[in-house]
């Protein structure tokens, strides 16, 4: 009996951790190169502007919103001397092995938008994983996850985002209906065109 108990507590714990971490990284280093490939075609890439990337900063509890087009310049300016290649330090900022130091925020507010985590909502993914935040916020239509509320104040909104980024998800934009929807792809650059995602009628 005490065995089982013991196993138990031990699923338990497994199961939990599994919640609250993503299964695998959220870009591999195959795909930081692709990303730098990208960034030199001509005409530029609607994915390496359109793809919302998040990052963390050393200095404060923010979550950071920005791109790939972004991030290269960010590394240009003030990361070069620290990594020897962009896609090593996009590996490194993307996977959240790597923090900006960034000590004004509105001195990079030409790269960078950035935003607190919602309590609610992140103590939600804690418990449930992304799981929960489907179950409670989205409805699948068209082969992705779309917002059901919306009385979602835009923390709110901003921290459903972040949690889907880290569990592999692409936010997309409809700038006309003003909505989010959340696309599940292999990988960030394994990501449809904006004339190819299936639109919500």
């Amino acid at each position: 009996m005490k065995n089982f108990i013991f196993l138990l507590l031990v699923s338990l714990l497994v199961n939990c951790n599994k919640k609250q971490n993503p299964s695998q990284e959220i870009i591999s280093i195959q795909d930081s190169e692709e990303v730098e490939n990208m960034l030199l075609e001509s005409p530029p890439n609607p994915n390496s502007t359109f793809v919302s990337v998040y990052v963390l900063n050393i200095n404060d509890t923010n979550v950071y919103e920005t791109n790939f087009s972004n991030l290269k310049h960010l590394y240009e300016l003030r990361y070069k001397q620290s990594f020897k290649t962009f896609n090593y330090f996009l590996y490194e900022i993307v996977n959240q092995k790597f923090k900006l130091k960034i000590s004004d925020a509105k001195k990079d507010a030409l790269f960078l938008k950035s935003f607190q985590l919602d309590n609610k909502i992140w103590n939600l993914y804690k418990k449930g994983g992304i799981g929960g935040i489907i179950n409670n916020y989205c409805v699948f239509e068209k082969k992705r996850y779309f917002l059901s509320s919306k009385d979602l104040t835009l923390r709110e909104q901003q921290t459903i985002s972040y949690c889907f980024f880290i569990n592999g998800y692409v936010k997309i934009v409809n700038d006309y209906s003003n909505t989010n929807s959340y696309l599940k792809c292999k990988s960030l650059m394994h990501y449809p065109t904006v004339g190819s995602i299936p639109k919500n009628k």
